[in-house]
């Protein structure tokens, strides 16, 4: 049985060829004894090699290729990698011919009975000779085309959904026979290799490592691989021990799926096109530099200050770019600043009603349009709510009306605070809390709320309830000395510390906004 090469085999055979002038391929096989000199050859050539191109061929080396063959001729592939593509192996050049830009090959048309019907008769006359059936009995199909037509439609009498019997069958089958899916799919009648290969590795594997949960640490090392090894997601898998190949890809496409589209309709004019190797691994490098860029010790959090919003007001005036604008205000991202402009906005416009509280005609309209429009808040609220803002209607939709959630509102019980001492115990990785992972713990609450909760809920020895007359009055001291005189800006987890830590820091600033709000003289400017 043919072994995957490890990557101990791959990093000892790229030490070998930094000599490559001084040996032949014989002696670097002798490194080797599982595998024979052209073995060793193809890896190198076809895999490792870093001057070689690796994934498809572009739209200039297509061009190129079609140059090649009709100055040079079909099949001198050596010749034409020498002449019009140096950075493609012979091999690669005549695949990428031989199943693309062969002018025989019919484009993507449905299988019809009749093909069907003679891919059994080459089966019966030639066996799984694919090529010898393509050119003989379907010169318009490229030999993978029938070859996977005949694995997965025809080879097979068993047509129907997997059982799960058969997926147990297959599994201890794996277990006993290892990648050998020829041995493998002689336990499971009418199922093909390619079938047990694909039912294993797409539903069986991932059910065996069901982690569904990414942490930040486990983000970085999935994007360090992908820039080492490209999308050979099974040797990636390897460095995951809870992780299957198809939930490493799934991940990075979560991570990087964005970028991967932009960079396709950037280059290729098509977001749905393909992209080598050498892309993703230059996607995951630009995703993982990002990551490891330290934030400015200034929260990004922070409240926007008054000078803020004139600076950010007068860059919109003057037509400035969101990179602009966000380059003169200090801490501040160019996101952060389009959102800020929009509340901006939105907050100005009279015809918004902001105060009160959605009815409930209006919560049947916000139902009603997430139905003809999705999540898409701009056209929710111009449609069906046009005095309320996209973002209201989306914060109440989330947090009020979407069935799939199911927030709860309102206090939070002895109970609750108890399973999230419990979840946050669990979920606590490094000196960091995942609060999605809290969230899954508390039913019912939602990863802000349960962040929230975290924040405010009082500790070992402060109070609650009633304030007392010295605590208002140490309350009112400690604002005063805190507070910035110049952006109002409170920073309440200094208010806490001043007044002993007595009281959390929510319930300061809690108390200090109900005291303003009723006119106390205590807590006047």
């Amino acid at each position: 049985m043919r072994r995957p090469w490890t990557d101990q085999e791959d990093r000892l055979l790229a030490e070998k060829m930094r000599d490559k002038d001084k040996l032949t391929w014989q002696s670097i096989a002798q490194w080797f004894p599982h595998r024979t000199v052209n073995a060793v050859r193809l890896r190198w050539t076809e895999h490792l090699n870093p001057e070689i191109e690796k994934g498809q061929f572009s739209e200039a080396e297509r061009q190129a290729l079609l140059h090649g063959v009709q100055d040079i001729g079909v099949g001198r592939w050596s010749e034409i990698q020498e002449s019009f593509l140096p950075n493609r192996t012979p091999r690669q050049i005549a695949s990428a011919y031989q199943l693309t830009l062969e002018p025989r090959l019919q484009k993507r048309k449905p299988w019809t009975e009749e093909e069907d019907a003679l891919i059994m008769r080459g089966v019966e006359l030639y066996g799984h000779a694919w090529t010898t059936i393509s050119w003989r009995l379907l010169p318009h199909r490229n030999r993978i085309a029938i070859h996977k037509r005949y694995v997965r439609k025809l080879a097979s009498p068993n047509q129907g959904p997997w059982t799960n019997t058969e997926d147990d069958v297959l599994l201890r089958r794996t277990i006993l026979y290892g990648a050998d899916w020829a041995k493998v799919a002689e336990g499971l009648t009418g199922r093909s290799q390619q079938e047990c290969s694909e039912r294993y590795r797409l539903k069986v594997e991932p059910a065996l490592y069901g982690s569904t949960v990414w942490h930040v640490e486990e983000d970085k090392q999935l994007l360090d691989a992908v820039t080492e090894r490209g999308s050979r997601w099974s040797a990636i898998a390897r460095d995951f021990p809870d992780k299957s190949a198809v939930g490493c890809r799934k991940r990075f496409w979560d991570l990087c799926g964005l970028r991967i589209k932009m960079r396709q309709w950037n280059t290729l004019g098509d977001p749905n096109a393909k992209i080598d190797t050498k892309d993703i691994k230059q996607i995951a490098a630009e995703m993982l530099q990002k990551s490891q860029t330290p934030r400015s010790s200034t929260s990004l959090r922070s409240p926007w200050t008054p000078a803020e919003d004139d600076m950010l007001l007068t860059g919109v005036a003057e037509q400035q770019t969101w990179e602009t604008i966000a380059a003169h205000i200090p801490h501040r991202t160019k996101q952060q600043c389009k959102r800020r402009y929009m509340t901006l906005l939105q907050s100005g416009n009279p015809d918004y009603d902001h105060g009160t509280r959605f009815s409930t005609n209006e919560e049947a309209a916000l139902m009603e349009g997430v139905h003809m429009f999705g999540h898409d808040w701009q056209a929710i609220s111009k449609t069906y709510l046009p005095h309320r803002t996209p973002t209201h209607c989306m914060k109440v939709w989330h947090r009020r009306l979407n069935p799939a959630k199911a927030t709860r509102l309102g206090a939070w019980t002895a109970h609750e605070d108890t399973m999230l001492t419990r979840a946050i115990d669990k979920a606590s990785r490094q000196g960091q809390i995942h609060w999605p992972d809290v969230a899954s713990f508390v039913v019912g609450r939602t990863p802000r709320q349960c962040r929230l909760r975290y924040e405010t809920r009082p500790k070992e020895g402060q109070r609650t309830g009633r304030w007392t007359g010295p605590e208002e009055i140490a309350l009112a001291q400690a604002v005063y000395k805190v507070k910035d005189k110049q952006s109002a800006v409170i920073d309440w987890r200094q208010v806490a510390a001043n007044i002993g830590n007595t009281r959390t820091p929510w319930s300061c600033m809690t108390k200090y906004g109900r005291e303003k709000k009723a006119g106390s003289l205590l807590f006047a400017e």
